[in-house]
């Protein structure tokens, strides 16, 4: 049986939050959103993520006015939580009492988990709805624009080794609090210590060698350790041993980017002294002598090197926690750490879609997708797309062809 669901409501406006409201100008934008659209919808559509027993949430309307002005403003959480609590406009367009100061970053972000993707963008469609009907776009002389931007994304960025060790003691943590008697037999059973080691400062390049073969080692046991216990099989809730196959496919992939087997380079073919092609004296050789004979016990130990960055992937993954997160570059000035937003606007300014991509994905990948979602549900056909030279691709134009969309961008150089 459904609960009927009650959310926290305002006490009437005192006299302070009249004088105060009826002395601010009206906002050029937020007035003007508060007289036209109605937010109202998402009590009704949301209802089904709250609990009707319990403290009472706040509305969703509201909470969907606050993602609202986090977008418009381009705002982290922490920075929509001071918006709101020191602009007079921004109460007044949430209906909240001038004194109010009870949201907080936490609420904002797991409201925003709560709803998920899809559910947001099923309320930005409604509120594009109400905006045709209005009239305020849709017009068959319309342009609609284009273009990408990078986004603020903090992830912390960490070396190979680093990357490996996080990657593996992550799938070691799901484990330990999941099926804690699986977790001790790893324990006892395989050597694990290289997953914690930490390199001591002014470790020389042979020490960092060994260091990273030995995680690299280590880490591959591990997953052939998964693969063939039985204990692991036999794990129940099914959900949590998903959860820990999608831990080892994320390990295996980030071991293949950063590591592969360490080839010796063959000796090279003695040459008499005093010939052309060999100039060294009897002192040199002898100390090259010395010198490789001192390395190679350590050399022999190595069976996995790190991969050159040149050579590895530019997909690569760049963090065990943020696994979607791609490094990529918009410009020549300007790098990208994380994730680029893909925007589809009006020339008059209307926003009909945004998107997250990684880093490394190209600007057209997401351009057909996005075009096509926002005809396909209102039926608006404009007069032309407009984008840069990152969206003047041939398979795109032929693709949107084919839906009457025409692009109007400059072409690439091949």
């Amino acid at each position: 049986m459904a609960h009927k669901v009650q959310f926290k409501t305002f006490d009437q406006p005192s006299f302070e939050d009249f004088l105060v409201y009826s002395k601010l100008p009206a906002h050029p934008f937020w007035s003007h959103i508060e007289s036209k659209i109605d937010f109202s919808f998402a009590d009704e559509l949301c209802a089904g993520l709250y609990s009707g027993r319990g403290q009472r949430p706040y509305a969703p309307s509201l909470k969907l006015k606050i993602h609202l002005v986090q977008a418009y403003y381009v705002l982290t959480d922490r920075q929509t939580e001071e918006k709101i609590i020191g602009d007079l406009f921004i109460k007044r367009f949430l209906g909240l009492p001038v004194d109010f100061f009870g949201f907080d970053h936490s609420t904002i972000g797991l409201d925003r988990d709560r709803m998920g993707s899809f559910l947001l963008q099923a309320c930005h469609l409604y509120i594009l709805s109400q905006m045709l009907e209005l009239g305020l776009w849709g017009d068959k002389n319309e342009r609609w624009i284009i273009d990408s931007f990078p986004s603020t994304a903090r992830i912390a960025c960490v070396g190979s080794y680093r990357l490996v060790q996080k990657s593996a003691l992550r799938l070691l943590q799901h484990t330990k609090r999941f099926n804690r008697p699986l977790f001790d037999l790893a324990c006892h059973k395989l050597p694990l210590e290289a997953l914690t080691y930490r390199l001591p400062p002014g470790s020389t390049s042979q020490a960092r060698l060994s260091a990273f073969s030995k995680l690299v080692v280590h880490a591959f046991g591990l997953l052939s350790w998964f693969e063939n216990s039985a204990l692991f099989w036999d794990w129940k809730p099914k959900n949590a041993q998903l959860k820990s196959l999608e831990l080892q496919a994320l390990l295996a992939q980030i071991l293949m980017e950063n590591a592969k087997p360490y080839l010796p380079e063959p000796p090279k073919p003695f040459e008499p002294e005093g010939t052309d092609a060999s100039p060294t004296t009897k002192t040199d050789a002898a100390d090259a002598t010395v010198t490789a004979s001192s390395e190679a016990p350590e050399a022999e130990q190595l069976a996995y090197v790190k991969i050159p960055r040149k050579d590895r992937p530019s997909h690569r993954i760049i963090s065990p926690y943020d696994t979607d997160a791609r490094r990529g570059t918009k410009n020549a000035s300007t790098s990208i750490k994380g994730y680029k937003t893909q925007n589809l606007c009006t020339t008059q300014g209307v926003v009909l879609g945004t998107k997250a991509i990684p880093g490394s994905e190209h600007d057209r990948e997401a351009m057909t997708g996005m075009l096509r979602t926002v005809q396909a549900f209102f039926g608006v056909i404009p007069k032309a797309v407009l984008g840069d030279t990152a969206y003047g691709h041939g398979k795109q134009r032929f693709e949107l062809k084919a839906f009457n969309l025409e692009v109007i961008a400059p072409v690439a150089s091949s």
